[in-house]
C-alpha cells in the first residue's frame, strides 16, 4: 500500500519511518498542503491512503481534504492530531461521506497505526 504521510513534526514523521522501515507499505512524506497536492496531482503517484494532521505550515488539514474534493480526488484518509475536538465539525462532512475513514488521537502508539493501516488495507482489498 502507497500511503502519503502529511505531517510537519519531524519528531513524528521519525518515528513513523521506522514503523515503515518494518512494514511493506511505501511511505511519501510531505509537510504541507501545498506539497501533498503537488504529490497527488502532479507527481501523478498512486496513493492508497493518506495520513493527515490537521495543523500544517500553510493551513489546516481540513483544507487538503477540501482541495481534493474540489480537484476530484480521492483516497481514504486517515486522521492524525492532538485536536479533534477543535475541528469536528469540519471533519463531519468528510467523516459522512467516507473520506475520513479513521480519526487517531495523538499520542498514538505505532501498533495501533499499524493496526489501523492493516484494517484499511483490508476493506480497500474487499
Amino acid at each position: 500500500m502507497k500511503i502519503l504521510y502529511v505531517e510537519d513534526d519531524q519528531a513524528v514523521a521519525s518515528v513513523a519511518k521506522f514503523l515503515f522501515l518494518k512494514t511493506d507499505h511505501q511511505i511519501v512524506f510531505c509537510q504541507t498542503i501545498a506539497a501533498a497536492i503537488n504529490t497527488l496531482t502532479v507527481c501523478g503517484q498512486k496513493i492508497d491512503l493518506i495520513l493527515l494532521d490537521l495543523y500544517l505550515p500553510d493551513g489546516r488539514g481540513v483544507e487538503l481534504l477540501e482541495k481534493m474534493q474540489a480537484l476530484g480526488l480521492s483516497a481514504p484518509v486517515v486522521v492524525t492530531t492532538g485536536f479533534y475536538n477543535d475541528h469536528k465539525l469540519d471533519l463531519k462532512p468528510f467523516e459522512e461521506a467516507g473520506t475520513v475513514c479513521k480519526v487517531m488521537h495523538k499520542p498514538f502508539l505505532p501498533e495501533d497505526l499499524l493496526q489501523t493501516l492493516n484494517a484499511v488495507e483490508k476493506s480497500l482489498a474487499e
